[in-house]
């Protein structure tokens, strides 16, 4: 069943980008899940009967979805860490305001929290926890 779920998820990104007449090559192909979709070569695409112009459109598509992916994996860290440190209450606020990357929270000065909403102790917390990470 688990195989079924990620082939339907294979087969629902193809239907989004209009490139569905290729699931069943893709699949037969062993192109049967996400992960290993995302790291398929145009040589791969081609294999599986891709014109040359939906081969770009397949790896356009391909690579909007690797960096959806690494936006969703970087908030998790940043939302992670405000549960580690107990301010997991100010996660939509710094997420909605471009926090999403601890690199970018690390750069949060006070003017910031204090305009996000933040009290000053917490924001003070806040500091003194994203100096020690």
């Amino acid at each position: 069943e688990a195989e079924s779920l990620c082939e339907n998820e294979v087969a629902g990104f193809l239907a989004e980008i209009n490139l569905q007449r290729y699931t069943e090559a893709l699949l037969r192909n062993g192109w049967d899940d996400m992960e290993t979709l995302l790291a398929i070569e145009d040589a791969d695409m081609k294999d599986a009967g891709c014109s040359p112009r939906d081969v770009a459109v397949l790896r356009a598509a391909l690579q909007a979805e690797r960096s959806r992916r690494r936006a969703a994996d970087d908030s998790k860290v940043v939302v992670s860490f405000l549960q580690t440190v107990g301010m997991e209450q100010y996660a939509e606020v710094l997420l909605g305001h471009g926090y999403d990357e601890m690199e970018t929270l690390l750069l949060i000065e006070d003017a910031d929290m204090k305009e996000l909403g933040l009290p000053r102790g917490h924001s003070l917390k806040l500091r003194k926890k994203l100096h020690e990470y």
